[in-house]
């Protein structure tokens, strides 16, 4: 098995490349594998893809444009998607609970936007894309703290079966 924190020291680039091998990687067996082909491939795009997207997407202050510093990980997502054609990709915006609760659903409405927009520049068939906001709804953390508010400040990114919402 791969060690994922020795490849983390090393830099994402490489943890990426593991990952992929690790998703591309054959069955056991040539039976087992004719068998549990679509099944395997699905579990590694699961597991590979929930260690992607422990990353966040950083955005501008109360705005909906993308970070530079971001264009990295969503490279990599958009990569996972061309990897694991039989899922979409629900992309889900949240805020913290500073300000109007209407500007805060819209924002996070637009930010999620922004990400499927920019997955979809990167060859993801906007069809795998499911774009929701759900403003201060669904906090994480404390909204009473700054590290808190940060928190809850945040994109989800997971894998859906294709077919399903």
């Amino acid at each position: 098995m791969i060690s994922l924190t020795l490849l983390a020291t090393r830099g994402r680039s490489a943890l990426f490349a593991a990952l992929a091998a690790l998703l591309l990687a054959p069955g056991a067996s040539a039976h087992a594998q004719a068998a549990n082909d679509e099944v395997q491939q699905r579990e590694r795009c699961v597991q590979v893809f929930a260690w992607l997207s422990l990353e966040q997407v950083r955005f501008g202050q109360a705005a909906s444009w993308i970070r530079r510093s971001s264009y990295p990980f969503l490279q990599r997502i958009a990569e996972m998607a061309q990897m694991c054609p039989s899922f979409a990709i629900s992309i889900t915006g949240h805020t913290d609970s500073v300000g109007d609760p209407a500007f805060n659903q819209q924002l996070s409405l637009q930010r999620a936007e922004a990400v499927a927009k920019f997955l979809a520049e990167l060859g993801v068939a906007r069809d795998r894309l499911i774009v929701t906001g759900k403003g201060d709804a669904e906090p994480v953390e404390d909204n009473d703290t700054a590290f808190g508010r940060q928190r809850n400040r945040r994109i989800e990114l997971r894998l859906v079966p294709a077919g399903e919402s």
